[in-house]
């Protein structure tokens, strides 16, 4: 038995105990706690053991030494980590001399400039876009794509995709996928990125294959929020798991032909998340896009964007940077780029209600801005508003009709409720408000809603005021419906129900089914 013998078979034996360990059965685990069980060995383990005996293993030893099915050390290594990875794992062990320390450092600078050089060609194919339609479940449907690129939106994606069901199910691929390919006639649905979300590096390549020639880039929601997300194992649950990040994001990197980018939340800490952003560049992501929220912040506790953490995230990479959050005008939108200093601005909710918010003068007066304008200048703003979100409405029935979204009817009716939220919160029109939510309602019964409320209730300033008793438009918005302004709105109204001064009989039980599902206070 030679000398290295010893060393050699401790690492093996080690690494086939990891990779042939029990399992637990699977009917006692979740998914993603079952996908957690076949990971790779730890890194560190093996890159302690490759710098303590390095210099008396043979090279020829570690490239015959087969693990987990692969044909050599290296080989798995090159599968499972990006050299940047390896290098820093490398670099924290105090065995390391400085010969090797210098070498780590300049594979890190020159694969820096080369994500560097990556991230800005893909804003220059992309066309230098500045704002951005964000990628939203079942509202980043191709007829509201097309409506927001009418209204000075030079970037969309398409709405969140689960990787394991893309991947494995045709009928989930066939109902949400709605791209229309490189043919030329249909360029006005480019440049278009892809959002994909799972915690299986393999689930996403997958995924994001089938798709990829179709698209200018893939995405990797890391920013969700919702308990979906939680249960699913996706989104905003994984930023704390900064290794399973790096890996999903390096394999993707990869593994496909098109560039890598990912969107993601605010860590509570603000060195975590600038680790986090070092770590996300490192693994090859050509641009990045940052909600100025952490996770917690959301619906009723959504606060406000934090446009200085993205500006200092924004300092610290070298990649094209995406700032997200707080934007509702388009004064919001130069504010938000003017702080944090980022390459283009993204909006999502704001985008809904109103798609023109990234054109100059799109932002007319609501709520306590429109408390200092006299009488008939609120009224005839008021009507305008209500005006210019009708159009959009019929707008986007018509697109709907010739790209009808894959969800269908649900998809048609977010829309509209989101673009008319100022009208049918208005009492007078809460019969149509209804009549819009009703179930077996398809487009022809949205069109007639739309077109009595143009026709009828708004055909001119003078009958609006009559028919709604002065209150025009809502002075709450649906961007804002979370915020505190809401919660003192609907208590003003439901005070008018205690006192009997309410016009509408049902108007009472509405509002106490908006304080069961909003969780308000009235």
């Amino acid at each position: 038995m030679s000398f290295y013998t010893i060393p050699f078979l401790a690492l093996k034996s080690f690494l086939h105990r990891v990779a042939e360990r029990p399992r637990v059965p699977s009917h006692m685990v979740s998914r993603h706690q079952s996908q957690r069980q076949t990971r790779t060995p730890p890194l560190s383990i093996i890159a302690v053991f490759l710098i303590n005996f390095h210099h008396i293993i043979p090279t020829v030893e570690l490239r015959s030494m087969r693990v987990n099915g692969m044909s050599s050390i290296p080989h798995f290594l090159h599968k499972h980590y990006s050299p940047i990875h390896i290098g820093r794992v490398i670099l924290r062990h105090p065995a390391v001399s400085k010969r090797y320390a210098s070498s780590i450092t300049m594979m890190k600078q020159e694969h820096m400039h080369a994500t560097r050089g990556e991230g800005h060609d893909l804003l220059l194919r992309l066309g230098n876009p500045r704002w951005i339609a964000a990628p939203m479940v079942q509202q980043s449907d191709l007829a509201f794509r097309t409506l927001v690129r009418r209204y000075g939106i030079d970037l969309a994606y398409t709405q969140m995709f689960h990787a394991t069901n893309f991947a494995n199910v045709k009928v989930y691929r066939e109902e949400n996928w709605d791209g229309l390919g490189n043919a030329p006639e249909n360029a006005f649905d480019r440049p278009l990125i892809a959002q994909f979300a799972g915690d299986s590096a393999d689930e996403l390549v997958r995924a994001a294959s089938l798709i990829q020639h179709e698209v200018d880039a893939v995405d990797l929601n890391l920013g969700c929020p919702q308990r979906i997300a939680k249960r699913g194992h996706y989104g905003a649950y994984l930023l704390e798991e900064r290794n399973l990040v790096v890996r999903l994001l390096s394999h993707m990197v990869k593994h496909l032909a098109v560039p890598v980018t990912t969107k993601i939340r605010l860590l509570p800490n603000e060195r975590d998340t600038l680790e986090l952003v070092k770590a996300i560049e490192d693994a090859g992501v050509a641009l990045l896009t940052i909600h100025g929220r952490t996770r917690e912040q959301n619906k009723m506790s959504v606060g406000k964007a934090d446009w200085a953490a993205i500006n200092k995230i924004k300092c610290a990479c070298h990649i094209p940077v995406v700032a997200n959050g707080g934007v509702e005008t388009y004064e919001d939108a130069l504010a938000c780029q003017s702080v944090t200093g980022a390459d283009a601005v993204m909006s999502s909710e704001g985008l809904l209600e109103n798609p023109s918010l990234f054109l100059p003068g799109s932002s007319l007066l609501v709520g306590g801005e429109r408390s200092r304008m006299q009488s008939c200048e609120r009224e005839v703003e008021a009507f305008a508003l209500a005006h210019r979100q009708l159009n959009f409405a019929q707008e986007y029935l018509e697109l709907a009709k010739k790209f009808w979204p894959r969800e269908g009817v649900a998809t048609v009716k977010g829309h509209l409720f989101k673009m008319l939220y100022h009208i049918l919160e208005v009492p007078a029109n809460y019969d149509l408000r209804e009549k819009l939510g009703a179930k077996g309602n398809g487009i022809k019964q949205y069109e007639q809603v739309v077109q009595e409320l143009l026709e009828t209730r708004y055909s001119s300033i003078d009958v609006a005021i009559v028919l709604t008793k002065g209150a025009i438009v809502s002075p709450v918005s649906w961007y804002r419906r979370h915020r505190e302004g809401h919660a003192l709105a609907l208590q003003r109204v439901k005070q008018l129900c205690v006192s009997g001064n309410a016009t509408n009989a049902g108007l009472k039980e509405r509002l106490l089914e908006k304080r069961a599902s909003r969780r308000i206070a009235l």
